[in-house]
Parts: structure tokens; C-alpha cells; sequence
């Protein structure tokens, strides 16, 4: 069951002040990412994609993966990358996607400024399937700014998250060093990367939320249910992000 904390959340608005809600796609539709804004008071402003391309234009055809994981309290990249670590994520880093972020509180030149950070992730293990070998694949983001002494984490104790950071997660099928012969490479499906995610965290200990943050990032339905694939990109998202709270 989602429950969203709406002093959490303040939703882009539409021509007219309508709430930008996410839609529901036709199984013949052709999937467009609809890259937003997400504002939370008073620690800043993020999208709800991160973004490939340079100079990192914020548009749909630049969109690589939903943010769908929000790690809270304690959180900074390299904890929880470590964590992950320890946790047989041996499978190395992938390509550089970029989240756009805006920090209200401390951002060089002036408050509000807009930046970008890249992350290369982190990528577990090579799981053997029958026709297939894959890796999940997560993607860590925040901000990294010595002069405003804020190092890759958000802070917002005002609404209880403390230190927190965001992630995309994916499978990578048949890609880099975890291939089998013969198979498809492909990429997606994370919305199952997800929840294979907050089920090994809440497994290990961890206060673990499924789908409770509204990112308004829907990305054509819930695992095993449906998807809809763009070539070798196979969109799956059901729009709300696990939370994972760090000690």
C-alpha cells in the first residue's frame, strides 16, 4: 500500500495550476518519458530521471532511467555503495548517467543554482538465467559541493529524512563482462530491479518502505505484468520510489 507524506511533496503544475499526475499508457502506445521536477521543503529540488547526453539537456529524449530508490537518514553515496559491497555487489560500475538537481539551501553561485551529478553505480553479481546472464544495476545521486561543506548527500531534518541520496535501479542483461552466449543484450525492467532491491534490504535489516515515495515517473506497469521496450531499453515503473533508511 503507497503512503505518500504530502508535506513531502510539492507536485509540478500544470498551465493553470493543475497537478501533474503520472498516466497510464496504452499497450500500444509509444513510451515517452516525461521528465519533472520534484520539490521537497526545505532541501532542494531533483528530477525524477536521470539523464544521458551532453550538455545534459533536460528533455525526454535524454532520459535514461527512473529514480525509484530514496535512501533516508544516515544516507551518503559511498555508505551506501559499500553497503552493497558487502553485500556481493562484485559486478564492478557501468556507464556515467547525470541527475539535475537544484539545492535551495547551499548551491554555488546562489541558492536555487542548477547542477548536474554523475554516478556510474554499482553492479551485483552475474546471475546465470536459462537463455540469459544479468546484473542489477544502481545508480547513486546527490550533491558533492566542499565549499557549501555538503558531500554526496541532500539534507532535510525539517521533515524527518536527515541525509538522504536518490538511486535508479535496472537489470543489465548480456552486457560488459556478465554475458552468455547466444543472448540478447538488453536493458531495463526497474520496477523488479527495485523491489528485488528493497527485499534484500529490508532481509539484511533495514527499515525498507516499497513504493512510497510518488515520483510522478510512471514507466508502463508493474513487474510481471507489462512493459514496453524502445529498442534495447524495456521501460517498467510503477511511478513510486522504496524508501531504505541508513542508521
Amino acid at each position: 500500500m503507497k503512503k505518500p507524506n504530502p508535506l513531502w511533496l510539492i507536485p509540478p503544475l500544470a498551465a493553470g495550476g493543475a497537478v501533474l499526475l503520472p498516466q497510464l499508457l496504452d499497450a500500444a502506445t509509444t513510451f515517452t518519458p516525461s521528465p519533472q521536477v520534484i520539490s521537497v521543503i526545505p532541501s532542494g529540488k531533483w528530477s525524477n530521471y536521470d539523464f544521458a547526453g551532453t550538455p545534459y539537456p533536460f528533455v525526454a529524449s535524454a532520459v535514461d532511467w527512473p529514480v525509484d530508490m530514496l535512501w533516508w537518514n544516515n544516507a551518503e553515496i559511498d555508505k551506501v555503495k559499500q553497503i552493497l559491497i558487502n553485500d556481493g555487489w562484485n559486478g564492478g560500475t557501468g556507464g556515467s548517467m547525470d541527475l539535475l538537481y537544484w539545492d535551495v539551501t547551499c548551491a554555488l553561485p546562489y541558492p536555487g543554482y542548477q547542477l548536474w551529478d554523475d554516478d556510474s553505480g554499482r553492479c551485483g553479481a552475474c546471475e546465470t538465467l536459462t537463455s540469459d546472464k544479468r546484473q542489477k544495476h544502481t545508480r547513486l545521486y546527490a550533491p558533492d559541493d566542499p565549499e557549501c561543506k555538503v558531500f554526496d548527500q541532500f539534507a532535510d531534518w525539517s521533515y524527518g529524512w536527515g541525509y538522504y541520496i536518490l538511486g535508479t535501479t535496472h537489470y543489465d542483461y548480456n552486457h560488459s563482462g556478465c554475458s552468455k552466449s547466444g543472448g540478447v543484450q538488453r536493458f531495463g525492467w526497474s520496477e523488479l530491479a527495485e523491489g528485488v532491491i528493497g527485499s534484500r534490504m529490508s532481509t539484511l535489516g533495514y527499515q525498507v518502505s516499497q513504493d512510497y515515495f510518488p515520483m510522478q515517473n510512471y514507466g508502463y506497469g508493474d513487474y510481471p505484468v507489462s512493459w514496453h521496450s524502445d529498442g534495447q531499453h524495456y521501460h517498467q515503473n510503477d511511478g513510486y520510489a522504496t524508501t531504505v533508511r541508513i542508521p
